[in-house]
């Protein structure tokens, strides 16, 4: 609505739920295959689809953009996606720590 710059994120949509959420986010954040991480949909004359994610760790902000960067900032984030699709070298997650299990606390996520 008329901001002068946004976020631009990466995401994390998981499984969606499309259109207006049930009253009282009925079998949203259900577990299993009935479940939804997020939702997607249109409120309103906007025109616009809105994204409402439950968890902080699905969505990773990279660049406030505004309209002179945004060439820039999608060419940047686009690069950064092909990346995380490469293959990692063998034993790259075990020297960064990543082979170990995450505990979630409350929103946030620790690795042990």
């Amino acid at each position: 609505y008329g901001a002068p710059a946004a976020f631009m994120c990466l995401a994390l949509p998981g499984q969606q739920y499309f259109g207006k959420p049930p009253p009282g986010g009925e079998g949203l954040l259900a577990a299993g295959e009935h479940g939804f991480d997020s939702v997607i949909g249109r409120e309103g004359q906007r025109g616009v689809d809105e994204w409402v994610f439950f968890r902080s760790d699905q969505v990773l902000p990279c660049f406030l953009v505004d309209e002179t960067g945004l060439t820039l900032a999608r060419e940047a984030a686009c690069a950064a996606i092909k990346a995380l699709h490469r293959p990692w070298p063998e034993g790259t997650a075990a020297k960064a720590g990543c082979d170990k299990e995450p505990v979630v606390h409350g929103d946030s996520t620790a690795v042990r």
